[in-house]
């Protein structure tokens, strides 16, 4: 016995529509030449799926017993089908963009909600890496983009860079920390901030930004921004983030911003979309590009009200 994906989808739109003319409309079929897929199909596995006894079919048990396995199999069909139109077509089954986590969430969320509909069948994987990773990663052909702080970037590079935005990284502190407290009063010094524990991304370290955002002695070095944060809330220490990593954390009064007399300004690094030069364009990468370069340029319009 061979099942056809006709015979099976006819059988599961019926099913569902409650009757062969509805169906017949749904797949654009002719109601005599739907009536027959299904009744071949009942031939073929040699028991009935509908008593046509009363005005409309209704499902036999056997029915009933087919009808959810029919339904995976004809959206997986389908999927198959959008899936090999897609390819036939030069759009990636995948993506794989690599990243720092000094990148605002939004920035990703963003840009993935603006391309999904015009691509639904392509899977894009994002994943956190050094910034040595993302470049490593790159150069042997195992992402198609990076994301990553460009501090210190070589000018000959097999990279090509592309500029999002410089991320403003400020100090912050837990909203009960003596820090906040002295900084209600008065500026804050840096010798004061040299005396509490600094909570350092490891981003940064691996960026080589050590020099520029370590202050304290007794630094701390953090992998997850979730749990670096998290241990702020806690006054565990104070930090140098970027403005778009904390922005809701400071509009909640979560933690607060340190007003430092030494510092005139934020602390600015540039944020840089990474390629292969060599890799050739496709629709969903050049279409996540764009929009990428479109989202974050939004984004900083909105941290800079923090």
């Amino acid at each position: 016995m061979s099942l056809s994906y006709e015979q099976v989808r006819a059988f599961v739109t019926v099913a569902e529509t409650g009757s062969f003319s509805a169906a017949a409309r749904v797949l654009d079929r002719d109601r005599s030449t739907l009536s027959q897929v299904i009744a071949n199909l009942e031939i073929d596995l040699g028991y009935g799926l509908f008593d046509r006894s009363a005005k409309l079919p209704v499902l036999t048990r056997d029915g009933q017993a087919l009808l959810s396995h029919a339904k995976n199999l004809a959206e997986y069909t389908s999927s198959f089908e959008s899936l090999s139109a897609s390819i036939g077509k030069g759009i990636e089954s995948e993506l794989t963009i690599v990243h720092c986590d000094l990148i605002p969430k939004e920035l990703i969320t963003l840009s993935v909600q603006a391309i999904r509909a015009q691509f639904p069948d392509t899977n894009i994987h994002w994943l956190h890496r050094s910034r040595e990773e993302i470049i490593a990663e790159l150069e042997a052909g195992e992402a198609d983009l990076g994301l990553g702080i460009a501090f210190k970037a070589k000018a000959i590079s097999r990279m090509e860079y592309i500029h999002l935005a410089n991320l403003h990284f400020i100090p912050v502190v837990g909203a009960s920390h003596p820090l906040a407290k002295a900084g209600e009063r008065e500026k804050v010094g840096i010798t004061q901030l040299k005396e509490f524990r600094q909570l350092v991304p490891e981003d940064c370290i691996t960026a080589e930004m050590q020099t520029t955002v370590v202050l304290s002695p007794h630094y701390q070095r953090i992998e997850n921004m979730s749990v670096l944060k998290a241990l702020l809330e806690i006054n565990e220490g104070w930090a140098f983030l970027p403005k778009g990593l904390v922005h809701d954390e400071l509009q909640q009064g979560v933690l607060v911003r340190l007003d430092v007399k030494e510092l005139n300004q934020a602390l600015a690094f540039p944020l840089s979309l990474w390629s292969f030069k060599s890799k050739n364009p496709t629709p969903v990468r050049q279409a996540l590009i764009k929009r990428i370069c479109e989202v974050m340029s939004e984004l900083v319009g909105k941290y800079q009200q923090v």
